[in-house]
């Protein structure tokens, strides 16, 4: 996509966003962040006082690609264990976090991967304790839950890692949602 067409559509995309024309859709509220992710093509709206991870924190994992990773408090990459989740930042967060990780796999096998939901949140079956066996036993009290989402859009293939601190305010879990909900996917060439 050239750059012209590119701007045009990050502004139209920044205009539905910071001004509500999403039809029925929840709003983020207060300051928020836009940020376009252009080597995976997407772009991401997220509260102001959160924290998007400048580089990969996954940076063993061979595939899937770690798109974005974004959290209620500073990220930093690596860790000890488990290259497939970002081991580090699930270490660091507390009780009162909030985190979700996106990874995109290519694929010619779509098994597994339903369509994007309309609107993100728990679903029965989503959660996934597998990844508490990258966690040490005291950090896994500050988990309350994590779910690991696949879903499927514009022919692309996602996991999506939401980690929700045994603690966290009722307006952080659903601004972790709803930033899922308001990520524009566009199609790869």
């Amino acid at each position: 996509m050239n750059r012209k067409l590119r701007s045009l559509l990050l502004g139209a995309v920044l205009s539905i966003l910071l001004h509500g024309c999403i039809a029925d859709a929840e709003r983020l509220s207060g300051d928020v962040r836009v940020a376009e992710i252009p080597d995976f093509k997407l772009v991401l709206a997220y509260p102001a006082e959160w924290f998007l991870a400048e580089e990969t924190l996954t940076p063993n994992l061979g595939g899937p690609l770690e798109v974005f990773s974004l959290g209620s408090f500073p990220l930093r990459p690596g860790g000890p264990t488990c290259a497939q989740i970002p081991s580090q930042a699930m270490h660091d967060l507390r009780s009162t976090d909030v985190f979700v990780t996106v990874q995109e796999r290519g694929t010619t096998n779509p098994s597994g991967f339903d369509p994007r939901p309309d609107s993100f949140g728990p679903t029965p079956g989503d959660t996934d304790h597998v990844f508490y066996e990258c966690l040490e036993p005291e950090e896994r009290a500050d988990v309350g839950t994590m779910h690991w989402i696949w879903f499927t859009d514009q022919d692309r293939y996602f996991h999506v890692l939401v980690a929700l601190g045994q603690e966290a305010a009722p307006e952080s879990v659903s601004a972790t949602w709803t930033t899922l909900d308001q990520l524009v996917i566009e199609p790869r060439d």
